[in-house]
């Protein structure tokens, strides 16, 4: 089944674009997939000028394809770091470690498919969320990494720290896939609940 098209984002209901302030980044929906287990994700990734990926981290089970349409990417692959131009593409392979950044003045616009798009788009809805309505501590970044670990882990020793801090989060009632913010409401809406169950 091929990609469909969903500008408006699951109908109106969610916005199509998302933000997160922290890393100076923000995502557009191109598309939807109609079978999210076998379609890509497609969609835009605009950094601002000193914008980047939080921290080196891997798609265990999606092969990653980012062609650079504005600005200047920097990127590190497997450990190697070059700059990508306008025009040009990097294939990331399931597994393998990267980071992306801006590397220039201006804003750094990529257009990015995950294959197959699993979670993904719930996955970033859910963290630009969490992040835009300034709930994203430690211990729930921990909570959505155990729940979304099929689309993004971290790497090396941040990885081990995040396994044990992901048992820990969840044993404290830290929800990792709050519904609020892919299930049809506003991604920063201040009626939204908090992550955490009442005290």
């Amino acid at each position: 089944m091929s990609p469909r098209s969903d500008p408006a984002g699951r109908a109106g209901r969610l916005p199509s674009r998302i933000e997160n302030p922290a890393d100076r980044e923000s995502v557009v929906f191109l598309s939807l997939p109609a079978s999210p287990d076998v379609d890509p994700l497609r969609f835009e990734v605009h950094y601002r000028a000193g914008g980047s990926g939080a921290h080196e981290h891997v798609h265990p089970f999606q092969h990653q394809r980012i062609e650079v349409r504005q600005g200047l990417m920097g990127f590190r692959l497997r450990g190697i770091e070059r700059i990508y131009r306008p025009g040009e593409v990097v294939e990331v392979e399931p597994g393998a470690p990267h980071l992306q950044w801006n590397a220039g003045d201006e804003e750094l616009v990529c257009l990015q498919e995950q294959r197959p798009a699993g979670e993904m788009e719930k996955f970033l809805r859910v963290v630009f969320g969490l992040v835009s309505d300034g709930r994203m501590t430690t211990l729930q970044s921990a909570a959505v990494l155990a729940e979304f670990s099929a689309c993004t882990r971290h790497v090396g020793w941040r990885r081990g720290i995040f396994l044990l801090l992901g048992v820990v989060a969840r044993a404290l009632g830290y929800r990792g896939r709050p519904a609020e913010y892919y299930g049809g409401g506003s991604v920063s809406s201040p009626s939204s609940p908090d992550p955490r169950p009442a005290a």
